[in-house]
């Protein structure tokens, strides 16, 4: 019965502690969706878009009539004096008096907009519209970004470290085998030393090694918002970002019509030409017209009720050259649009081009790479053969494992650097936030 117990009790921690693991997994898809929760960055989006929106709404206001209640109370104090005749003789008299005042309005006061002007805030109403969902889907897209680049950093420093450690353990055998034959007086002094040199710079790598994927997960964990002190077990799934269409016309064109950076200057620009149109209407006059409905009431039998409307119509004829300065200045910001609109263009198509050439670079250092790691690998069993047999000094070993090592970490590096190459291809193509949809669960 006891044994049962124990078995049981064994089974139920080795649940408990699967479970764990499982909860503490967390792989591309799963970080994305945490970070659609918890991420400072795209919280902050939503929000400027939600504000955005209301400034949107509160351009529109402007188009509809301002209604008003007012109402009033006074209270007049007053003397009055006169002379009354008694049995002859006139005596001057003095009273006091109060009176109540209340007054009640209903006013209405609407500007009379030209045509042209309602079209003028309808448009850059809409374009504030624009503009806030462009920003808003820039600033998620970057924030993924960050993310989907460190994490793939991190699984390239993981794998480095990964590395730093079988350096480790292959050194210390060596190390431990020289001493061995350096006992048996097979082996001299310096080769032992060697050895020993050999195993010491491979620990102080992996220490070095290790505190950099640390950063890495630290830094990882906080663009997630996941708590960089629990300890979190970060996986490759297996998600790839790579497109197979490589030629540069296409994807530059393609950029230049969905970039969110570049749409979204676009909209600015085209936004400065409408705000620069709106201005010079401040020269046309104002036009508006007013209503009132009253009623007033006091304790004197008299009461008023007075209905009243009128159009106003004003010119302003001097105002420090308000107006025109703001002209001026609009008519500068319009320019500087179209040159920043142009300059972005040109800088998207040669970051396209750059980046291009980049994932081309680092798709013939991965397939070369990769035939480095297995000729490294030959080259590292053949020096060993010949130290084994008496033919070679341990020099070679040593060189040709550094070789080894440094073609692997290579490839590892050359790996995720092409996968973060592509995300940042997305990124310029504007179809990130769709491959994040597509990844994230909802």
């Amino acid at each position: 019965m006891k044994h049962r117990l124990f078995f049981l009790l064994i089974i139920l921690f080795a649940l408990q502690s699967l479970w764990a693991q499982s909860e503490n997994e967390m792989g591309l898809a799963a970080l994305l969706t945490m970070a659609g929760e918890k991420n400072r960055d795209i919280a902050l989006a939503k929000l400027n878009q939600q504000k955005a929106l209301y400034l949107v709404k509160t351009s529109y206001s402007s188009l509809y009539p301002s209604i008003s209640l007012s109402s009033a109370y006074s209270r007049m104090k007053g003397k009055t004096t006169g002379y009354v005749n008694i049995e002859g003789i006139d005596f001057e008299t003095e009273s006091t008096y109060y009176n109540n005042n209340y007054s009640y309005g209903l006013n209405l006061n609407q500007w009379l907009f030209l045509p042209q002007d309602i079209s003028d805030i309808m448009t850059i109403a809409r374009s504030d519209t624009t503009i806030a969902n462009l920003a808003q889907q820039q600033s998620m897209e970057t924030a993924y970004y960050n993310i989907i680049t460190s994490y793939f950093n991190y699984l390239k420093l993981k794998s480095l470290y990964n590395v730093a450690l079988e350096e480790v353990s292959v050194t210390e055998d060596d190390m431990k085998r020289s001493q061995k034959m350096f006992d048996l007086g097979l082996l001299d002094k310096s080769t032992l030393l060697s050895a020993r040199i050999s195993y010491e710079t491979s620990q102080y790598n992996s220490i070095q090694a290790e505190n950099d994927m640390i950063q890495a997960k630290w830094q990882l964990c906080n663009l997630a918002g996941l708590d960089p002190a629990r300890d979190y077990h970060i996986s490759d799934d297996g998600i790839v970002f790579a497109l197979q269409d490589m030629d540069f016309s296409r994807q530059a064109e393609y950029a230049k019509r969905h970039n969110l950076g570049f749409l979204l200057q676009q909209q600015q620009g085209e936004r400065a030409e409408k705000t620069f149109r709106q201005a010079k209407h401040e020269y046309l006059p104002d036009l508006s017209i007013s209503a009132r409905a009253g009623y007033s009431d006091n304790e004197l039998p008299i009461r008023d009720y007075a209905i009243s409307g009128g159009v106003s119509l004003s010119f302003s004829l001097f105002e420090g050259f308000r107006t025109r300065y703001n002209v001026a200045m609009e008519k500068i910001n319009m320019r500087q649009a179209v040159i920043e609109t142009e300059k972005a263009k040109d800088d998207l198509v040669y970051t396209v081009k750059q980046l291009l050439l980049q994932i081309k670079a680092l798709r013939d250092l991965l397939h070369l790479s990769q035939s480095t790691e297995e000729k490294a690998e030959q080259d590292l069993k053949l020096a060993k053969a010949r130290f084994e047999a008496g033919l070679g000094i341990f020099l070679e070993v040593d060189d040709a494992r550094v070789t080894y090592i440094k073609a692997r970490s290579d490839r590892f590096s050359a790996f995720y650097n092409l996968k973060a190459a592509y995300a940042n291809l997305l990124l310029l193509r504007g179809d990130l936030l769709d491959h994040v949809r597509g990844i994230a669960a909802p």
